[in-house]
């Protein structure tokens, strides 16, 4: 977009340089305004001495009386420049997103089989994070193979001291009940943790250039597509159905992309297990349509909707309303 004086379109003004009638009279009583406002920082002032005139993408309107009144000296370029722009403003403009819950009855049919399904997507879920975890534990153990043994044990040993001078000074003012560490030791606490930093930061930039290896990185490639055999092997042994385990896998997949380590570049950072507790997900796609009398009269293979009696909708309390349509 090109900034500065933007000029009126030329079909406004007649060979005389004037405008017409109609719009000089319209202009009299109130001065033509643009269909769609645009913004002054990029237009400049409307309305003051010297500033110029807001494109006129669109055809313009103007209030003569009790009625409007249409320019109809567009032409076939500026329509189309409004109605690009406007099809830009659409495309920029905030989509907002629905979300829309429903209520889940306990289950009148197959109730074991929802249970076994869930139980069997949670041993599946842990299946797959022992997997991950050996996968990050054999590229753990091939960085330090490969020349940063001695950056982790530097870094292990200032993690170490921080940790042992942090507990002195917590012992000390526990025993006083108040803040009696000396300044030394609080300056030495305070180089401790920047020799850790450093270390810390010097292993993280190893296991970088590590990884651009050639050799290292093929290495790794290897690891991965035997972690990726053993994923397809677990689900083919897992006994979910493929609507469930696309959750499941879509969790652990997101489990994978987080750093191997924690802050301390020393601490394996690995995902965690996870116990029974008897509740769980169970995930169904729909292949086909189908009509919705099918699913509310019982018609339908995989989805049965009971819809909820009149008063729901028509009850004069509100709280009755909301009651049945949450159950």
């Amino acid at each position: 977009m090109v900034s500065g004086r933007v000029k009126p379109p030329p079909q406004l003004s007649t060979a005389t340089g004037t405008k017409p009638p109609s719009l000089a009279r319209a202009t009299a009583r109130q001065p033509l305004l643009p269909y769609r406002q645009r913004s002054r920082d990029e237009f400049g002032d409307h309305g003051k001495k010297g500033a110029s005139n807001l494109p006129r993408s669109r055809p313009l309107y103007a209030k003569a009386g009790k009625h409007a009144m249409k320019s109809r000296e567009m032409t076939q370029s500026d329509t189309l420049a409004g109605d690009a722009l406007d099809r830009a403003s659409e495309i920029s403009a905030p989509k907002h997103l629905k979300v829309y819950r429903y209520a889940l009855h306990a289950p009148h049919e197959g109730a074991e089989i929802v249970r076994n399904q869930m139980l069997a997507a949670h041993r599946y879920r842990n299946t797959l994070v022992e997997i991950e975890r050996g996968r990050r534990a054999a590229v753990r153990a091939l960085l330090v193979e490969n020349g940063v043994a001695e950056l982790t044990a530097t870094a292990e040993r200032a993690k170490q001291r921080v940790i042992e001078l942090h507990r002195a000074i917590d012992t000390e003012r526990l025993h006083t009940r108040r803040r009696s560490e000396t300044a030394d030791m609080r300056s030495a606490l305070a180089a401790l943790r920047a020799a850790h930093r450093d270390a810390a930061r010097a292993l993280r930039e190893a296991r970088l250039s590590l990884r651009e290896d050639p050799a290292i990185s093929a290495e790794m490639k290897i690891i991965a597509m035997r972690a990726t055999e053993l994923q397809h092997s677990a689900r083919a042994h897992c006994g979910v159905y493929w609507g469930t385990y696309l959750l499941v896998e879509d969790a652990v997949q997101a489990m994978a992309k987080a750093p191997m380590y924690e802050d301390d570049a020393v601490t394996p950072h690995d995902p965690s297990f996870t116990p029974w507790t008897g509740y769980g997900v169970v995930s169904v796609q729909l292949q086909r349509k189908r009509a919705l009398k099918d699913a509310t009269s019982g018609k339908h293979p995989q989805l049965f909707v009971r819809l909820p009696g009149e008063s729901a909708w028509y009850s004069e309390r509100r709280g009755t309303r909301r009651r049945l349509r949450a159950c």
